[in-house]
């Protein structure tokens, strides 16, 4: 005789609608409580891989000045004290790929085969392709934006990178002379002095690798201005241009503020409430000497103190 469960064994087979529905928000309720904790985990993944990049930049630019007695140039042009001419090509090769032999990377440098005397163009995408890489090192996770930087020169798509330098230590002038600087001579002392700053490409134009475009200087340099993330305006949904004032102010996607690499190649944290000289924008060159903690850090021998809570 086949027995039949009876209806007080049926109903403890499974879930009543009511319990599943308790169960479906439990499950709801843990869901809204550890999507923070994996999205502040994310970003602080980004944040220590992106310093883990500067450091290791830092650390390149410091193998180049032991090496050739000198700091690389941030964009390489040429001054003949003899005749009085500067010359300025335009694409041409920048600081990121003069110290790429010193971070790892002598076979790329070998087959792009840069010419650094300032003399020469650097060549176009269409003409040498590697120019297009993009390079890990050189790029901060945090930022989603294409392989390529559309955003300096639609035509001529050179590799993005998210790192820019300070144009006060590694020059050219405000006359496109190259400036002749050494770690050693670095007044203010190196602990002191930005030499390497974040810029994204959602809320602005992040920079290029290679060297500087025909678009804008600020392809290879960013300057401090009236502070730190400041995006350019309505950017993102916005498509960020080459017209603002914005597009050489340092930014990331980092909350709160920007990674800096320090001349010693440490690297720091600091706030977007930093304070800084509302009186001139980002398009100011030199900045003014007028004892703001993120000017004194772009200067190096203006002579001022740097003591800022907004520094980590």
């Amino acid at each position: 005789m086949v027995r039949r469960p009876s209806p007080k064994s049926r109903n403890a087979l499974g879930f009543t609608l009511v319990e599943l529905l308790v169960v479906i928000a439990i499950i709801g309720i843990l869901v809204a409580l550890l999507l923070p904790a994996v999205q502040a985990a994310r970003a602080a993944a980004a944040r220590s891989s992106c310093q883990n990049n500067m450091k290791q930049i830092g650390l390149g630019i410091h193998n180049f000045n032991d090496t050739y007695k000198k700091l690389p140039k941030g964009w390489f042009t040429n001054y003949n004290a003899i005749t009085n001419t500067t010359t300025a090509p335009s694409p041409g090769w920048g600081l990121l790929t003069a110290i790429l032999p010193f971070i790892e990377q002598q076979p790329l440098y070998s087959q792009i085969n840069p010419d650094l005397t300032g003399m020469t163009a650097m060549p176009t995408v269409a003409t040498q392709p590697l120019l297009a890489l993009p390079l890990t090192v050189y790029r901060c996770p945090s930022d989603t934006g294409l392989p390529q930087n559309l955003l300096l020169d639609s035509g001529n798509s050179y590799a993005r990178s998210n790192y820019g330098m300070n144009r006060e230590v590694f020059g050219p002038d405000s006359n496109s002379r190259p400036i002749e600087l050494a770690i050693d001579r670095i007044l203010d002392g190196t602990s002191n002095t930005i030499f390497i700053g974040e810029r994204e490409s959602i809320g602005n134009i992040a920079f290029n690798w290679p060297g500087r475009t025909t678009a804008t200087s600020a392809s290879f340099e960013g300057r401090g201005g009236k502070g730190i993330n400041a995006f350019q305006p309505g950017c993102p949904p916005n498509t960020p241009t080459t017209g603002a004032a914005q597009r050489l102010a340092w930014t990331s996607r980092h909350v709160g503020g920007c990674l800096f690499t320090f001349g010693d190649a440490s690297v720091h944290f600091i706030s977007q409430a930093v304070d800084s000289d509302q009186s001139v924008d980002w398009t100011a060159f030199p900045f003014p000497y007028n004892n703001f903690t993120l000017g004194n850090l772009h200067h190096w021998n203006d002579g001022f103190p740097v003591a800022s809570d907004s520094i980590n």
